[in-house]
């Protein structure tokens, strides 16, 4: 046993007995909740205890101190791990700490190059000289024939253009519906019909086969 381990040993066996059970509380608290720390110690001591043990063996030396090291490195593994699980829970993935991956920019899209087309300077063209416009001729106007205007006696006459004569007021029209139709002035749709037919009164237009608007 290592001198500093002894004199320690010795120290505690010469305090009073409540002073070993606070003592011994006291540690027994401290290998608790530190737990798995221990027991990753007493992996590392487990490891190298390991090693040499093989390596005084291929020396063919004495290597009973690193055999009891080791095993008790191995017992003390398994004791506080059992610890650690019991009171902290099973190790899982989550509670190892997590690696930050390094961000990948997405790699800048170059712009495409643009030929430019060779500026063609056009050259202006040529103003052409105006051709003389010859002045129209004035034209004498030739006289329009006039139709015969029927008289008021006949009865019917044949429209000039859309208009009836003042001694023929009544327009008579036929429809799409085919329907003789003659309206009288002042009545809603005279100014807005095309004349087919003139009447002097109502009495020829309904013998000619029209019937009055209904407005």
């Amino acid at each position: 046993m290592p001198e500093f381990l002894r004199r320690a040993w010795e120290w505690v066996r010469t305090l009073p007995n409540l002073q070993k059970a606070l003592l011994g509380a006291a540690g027994v608290v401290v290998l608790v909740v530190a737990s798995r720390a221990v027991a990753a110690i007493a992996a590392l001591v487990f490891i190298v205890a390991l090693v040499a043990f093989i390596v005084q063996l291929l020396r063919r030396a004495p290597a009973r101190s690193w055999a009891l090291a080791a095993g008790g490195a191995f017992v003390a593994v398994l004791l506080f791990g059992g610890i650690a699980d019991a009171v902290y829970g099973p190790a899982t993935i989550e509670d190892q700490p997590r690696v930050k991956e390094p961000v990948k920019e997405p790699p800048e899209e170059e712009e495409p190059m643009v030929e430019e087309e060779p500026v063609v300077e056009e050259e202006p063209p040529e103003e052409e000289e105006p051709e003389p416009v010859a002045e129209p001729e004035e034209a004498t106007p030739s006289p329009q024939p006039v139709a015969p205007r029927p008289s008021a006696g006949t009865g019917s006459s044949v429209p000039w253009g859309s208009e009836c004569p003042d001694d023929f007021p009544i327009k008579g029209n036929i429809n799409e519906r085919r329907e003789r139709i003659y309206h009288v002035p002042g009545g809603q749709f005279y100014a807005k019909t095309d004349a087919e037919r003139c009447f002097v009164t109502e009495s020829d237009a309904i013998e000619a086969g029209f019937r009055p608007s209904q407005r």
